[in-house]
C-alpha cells in the first residue's frame, strides 16, 4: 500500500516506540534487584549455618565409626590371638590395628579413610590405646549411632 506517492509501506509509516512501553524501566529493574538482594540476605545465613552444623554432624558421626571399628578390631584380634597375647584396652594402637580399623571405616555406609581431612573436623586422631576415644582438633563430640535405646 502506497501513501502520498512516497512508494513505502504502511509498516515504516509507524511512529517510534517510546523505550518504557516496550519493557520495564530501570526504576523496575532497580526494584527488582533490591528484592532479590533482599531474599538472598535473609537466606544466606540460615543456609550457612545448617551446612556448617550439617558439617558438624558428619564429623561427630565419623567419630563414631572410627570408635565403632576400633572395638571391633580390639575384639577380632583377640579372637585370633591366643589367650596369652590378648590385646588389653589399655594397649597402643600399632600401625596393623591402624590399617584394620581404616578397612573397617572404608567398609561402613560412611566409606572413609580414618585420616581423610574433612570441613569442621580438623584433623582427626585415632587415639593412642583402645580406651582413648578418636578426636578431633576442632573438639567435635562423638555421635551416638545406636540412639537412646541403647543407652
Amino acid at each position: 500500500m502506497v501513501f502520498g506517492g512516497t512508494g513505502r509501506s504502511s509498516i515504516d509509516m509507524q511512529p517510534a516506540v517510546v523505550f518504557s512501553e516496550r519493557g520495564i524501566s530501570t526504576f523496575e529493574l532497580l526494584l527488582i534487584l533490591v528484592f532479590l538482594g533482599l531474599a538472598v540476605a535473609t537466606v544466606a545465613p540460615a543456609y550457612l549455618e545448617s551446612a556448617w552444623k550439617a558439617q558438624l554432624m558428619e564429623c561427630s558421626c565419623r567419630l563414631a565409626v572410627i570408635q565403632e571399628a576400633k572395638k571391633e578390631v580390639f575384639e577380632e584380634m583377640n579372637r585370633i590371638l591366643p589367650a596369652n597375647k590378648h590385646l588389653r584396652i589399655t594397649d597402643r594402637v600399632n600401625p596393623l590395628h591402624l590399617d584394620k580399623i581404616a578397612r573397617k571405616t572404608l567398609e561402613s555406609p560412611w566409606r572413609f579413610h580414618p585420616e581423610d581431612s574433612f570441613p569442621g573436623c580438623g584433623t582427626v586422631s585415632v587415639g593412642q590405646t583402645f580406651l582413648d576415644p578418636p578426636s578431633s582438633s576442632t573438639g567435635v563430640p562423638i555421635a551416638n549411632l545406636h540412639g537412646a535405646a541403647a543407652e
